[in-house]
């Protein structure tokens, strides 16, 4: 998260009397807990820059939310966007500007997933690992379930989490698309993606299928 909050360094000065202070406003889409562990961040870099404030704009229609600022001519500047994807729809409609920022210390593929002709358009700051299955070994003999068929083979000792807050339900949108992408392949998955392989498909109705088995 240090990583973005720096790129406060690069804007305009705003102030009214008294030591002139730069502002940094950031859209982040956190609350509870996750916002928490954010604003922690934002002390610790406001301490090390006392002439920096950081302005935390804090949404749950954070996509919405930022589309109407970019409309007015308001837009933050940094946001915490949901997806590489979300990245490419602005930057094609020139609402994002390069980042000076150096991105050797990130491993790949995080490197060059915002990146266009040599420029940055955005940082990594945070990852998640999802599509999570929670085994408990002591409900079934050894050794634990390594395979797809072995896991559903054992449906009393194995549980999976659906629940998030608000938007609930899009782990189960992950898991469909974690079994199109094992089941059908990196190729069928990308058309599926891009808009040429139809939700009535084979690949993509054997998904739903084996995710309501």
């Amino acid at each position: 998260m240090r990583c973005a909050l720096a790129l406060g360094l690069l804007l305009a000065a705003v102030g009214c009397g008294g030591p002139v202070k730069e502002r940094v406003t950031i859209m982040v889409p956190w609350s509870g807990t996750e916002f928490k562990a954010f604003y922690s961040v934002i002390e610790a870099f406001e301490d090390r820059n006392p002439g920096i404030d950081v302005e935390p704009q804090v949404t749950r229609a954070l996509t919405q939310q930022l589309d109407a600022a970019v409309a007015a001519e308001a837009a933050p500047d940094l946001a915490v966007l949901p997806s590489v994807g979300a990245i490419s729809e602005y930057r094609k409609d020139r609402a994002l500007r390069p980042l000076a920022v150096d991105t050797a210390a990130y491993p790949e593929p995080f490197r060059e997933l915002a990146m266009e002709g040599g420029d940055v358009y955005a940082v990594p700051v945070k990852a998640d690992v999802k599509s999570l299955v929670w085994y408990d070994a002591t409900r079934a003999a050894p050794p634990p379930p390594r395979t797809w068929t072995a896991l559903r083979a054992r449906p009393e000792s194995w549980c999976l989490g659906l629940e998030s807050g608000p938007t609930s339900g899009w782990p189960g949108a992950d898991w469909i698309a974690d079994l199109l992408l094992a089941e059908a392949g990196a190729d069928t998955y990308e058309d599926w993606v891009s808009g040429d392989l139809t939700w009535d498909s084979t690949p993509v109705e054997e998904a739903w299928r084996a995710w309501g088995i």
